[in-house]
């Protein structure tokens, strides 16, 4: 156990400086700028409207997590005496941390403006989605960065960040995929966003392990 943490703490610092922190940046103003507006402007929200602006905030927090795994130097990398897994995974805490506080805050401001009291319920009926997304990102990610040598994970991922929602939406299960909150289907629709997360999230830290037995420095 200390041995991991020491070598988290020796890469969390250089993995920091390769985090794909303009998307994060843009994620992180957008993110905030649509739980404010409502509260800003005094716009009185009903359910329907604030569900949507929250998923709206999951799909924008999803698009730098698609950048989250590139590493173009994974061929010089390879045989450091570091876990490839680990590195990919602390790639990912270092997005999706942040990612997660910022789509909780909007959530929290957004259902201020339902009613004083309506955040956290909001932001707890719209977690599976808003898992779920991120899960299928970071998925897509994992099958580019095998198709691509382990140095790009985003030109599948970032596709299906953007369109995977409005798709989904537009399909014949939209109705009841982004259900209204306390309607009919609202709690069908939370099972299965909670049972797409655990899939979705199982077959991405899969593909994100190791592939065979890592090279030591020198081998030939």
């Amino acid at each position: 156990m200390r041995g991991t943490l020491t070598l988290c703490a020796a890469l969390v610092p250089h993995l920091m400086r390769a985090a794909p922190r303009t998307p994060l940046a843009c994620a992180a103003l957008l993110t905030l700028a649509t739980g404010a507006l409502p509260l800003l402007l005094e716009v009185r929200l009903g359910p329907q409207e604030a569900a949507s602006a929250l998923r709206w905030a999951a799909v924008v927090c999803a698009v730098p997590l698609a950048f989250a795994l590139d590493d173009p130097a994974a061929g010089t990398t390879a045989t450091l005496p570091f876990p490839r897994t680990l590195r990919r995974l602390l790639r990912l805490a270092l997005v999706l941390v942040p990612l997660a506080v910022l789509w909780t805050g909007c959530g929290l401001l957004l259902g201020h403006a339902l009613g004083p009291a309506a955040g956290p319920g909001l932001v707890a009926g719209l977690s599976p989605e808003a898992g779920a997304l991120p899960a299928v990102t970071v998925l897509s990610a994992a099958f580019g960065l095998r198709l691509g040598g382990g140095e790009r994970g985003s030109p599948p991922a970032l596709p299906c960040a953007v369109l995977l929602v409005p798709a989904l939406a537009l399909s014949p299960v939209g109705a009841r995929a982004f259900a209204v909150p306390d309607g009919a289907s609202w709690a069908a629709s939370r099972w299965l966003w909670t049972l797409a997360l655990v899939v979705t999230a199982g077959a991405a830290g899969a593909l994100l392990g190791e592939r065979g037995p890592r090279r030591a420095p020198g081998a030939g």
